[in-house]
């Protein structure tokens, strides 16, 4: 007898459906092991949960597995697919497929036909695919550059509307609906809670602050523990840069990649 997983490994979570060649047998779902969103550590700790959990309702080894196919957005990027495969070769047996979340979908909607797919989740994309089979895509790059319609750009929009509301001393609903919805008790902690890198540094570039995303994307706990890691370049290749009112970039290029990093810095 022939097992199979699949996921489908979204920016906010991933289900895994387990099945023989005629019937599924165990569906679960975690969070996120897309690693542009989380860090090793928790992506491992989420696909570790789900395999216990699959095993423990069929009682099937993950060792005799016979293929697993992976559907993701950015399965082209090295960080996630570079980590996906390790960590399938050394947990999961069988053979391991790795393709496009909206590839997967679209295939599921016009199976072997014509047709125009967009998906929308935590990110978005569209996949159309002509009677001669010839695929095009719209869209796709990412929440810096697209991601047109996606929960990502909805709520980062919402929370910016929010943010000039308050800056215009204008009065807004969403405001307390975000803070009730977040369970957060006030603005600071709505910064800290936000899904940006948000630092603070003095003029002589101490760190003084490091948001929760921050340490997580970093995988450090405290504001010195990011400071040695940035100073290093044991993370990013970042240029120095000139602290206070006036932000000084070394050059276009430097900006340029400071950018797609999708740094929100703040100076204090």
């Amino acid at each position: 007898m022939s097992f199979f997983l699949a996921l489908d490994a979204g920016g906010t979570k991933t289900d895994y459906v387990l099945a023989d060649e005629t019937r599924e047998l165990a569906r679960v779902r975690t969070g996120t092991i897309k690693r542009m969103r989380v860090d090793a550590a928790t992506a491992s700790q989420n696909l570790e949960s789900a395999l216990a959990q699959l095993s423990a309702q069929t009682g099937i080894p993950m060792a005799s597995i016979t293929r697993t196919c992976i559907g993701t957005a950015g399965e082209t990027v090295p960080l996630v697919r570079d980590w996906l495969q390790s960590s399938f070769s050394a947990s999961v047996g069988g053979g391991l497929l790795i393709l496009g979340d909206v590839e997967i979908a679209l295939e599921a909607a016009f199976p072997g036909r014509a047709g125009v797919l967009a998906l929308a989740g935590t990110g978005s994309n569209v996949l159309g695919r002509t009677s001669g089979g010839l695929l095009i895509t719209a869209g796709g790059w990412g929440p810096a550059l697209a991601d047109q319609g996606s929960g990502h750009r909805i709520g980062q929009e919402s929370l910016r509307a929010t943010f000039l509301a308050k800056d215009e001393e204008r009065q807004t609903l969403l405001l307390s609906a975000v803070m009730d919805f977040w369970e957060l008790s006030s603005l600071d902690s709505l910064v800290e809670y936000a899904n940006s890198i948000i630092l603070r540094w003095t003029a002589e570039g101490i760190i003084t602050f490091l948001n929760e995303f921050g340490q997580r994307f970093f995988g450090c706990g405290t504001i010195m523990e990011a400071r040695n890691d940035l100073l290093s370049e044991r993370h990013l290749d970042i240029p120095w840069i000139a602290p206070g009112r006036n932000l000084r970039f070394p050059s276009v290029d430097d900006t340029h990649r400071l950018e797609r990093q999708q740094f929100d810095v703040a100076p204090h």
